[in-house]
């Protein structure tokens, strides 16, 4: 007898789980390149980083004497590479990331 109303919060427990498993919210990834660039940019924000866009696709955010280079696009040719490394030169980054969106 005691154990019925156990049995019974057990049960609803486990439900309660089971269903918050299968309805959970899924992410969606971003696939556009400037989708991507925005949820970067506002999580650097968060985090009181400073945003400066360098050129088409190269944009840069820096705290004290951390900085980071982003490219964010779907191609990535030679003339795009010697460009980001000449950013990042002029700059003096030393953190460089890339990427690539190919499908």
């Amino acid at each position: 007898m005691i154990f019925e109303p156990i049995k019974v919060i057990v049960a609803v427990i486990l439900s309660l789980i089971l269903f918050l498993i299968a309805y959970r919210k899924k992410r969606r990834r971003p696939k556009d390149p400037q989708e991507v660039k925005r949820v970067i940019v506002s999580y650097f924000k968060r985090k009181n980083w400073e945003y400066r866009e360098l050129s088409h696709g190269i944009f840069m955010v820096k705290k004290n004497m951390r900085k980071i280079l982003f490219y964010v696009d779907f191609k990535m040719n030679f003339n795009i590479l010697k460009e980001i490394l000449y950013e990042a030169f002029l700059n003096n980054v030393k953190d460089v990331r890339i990427l690539s969106l190919e499908r």
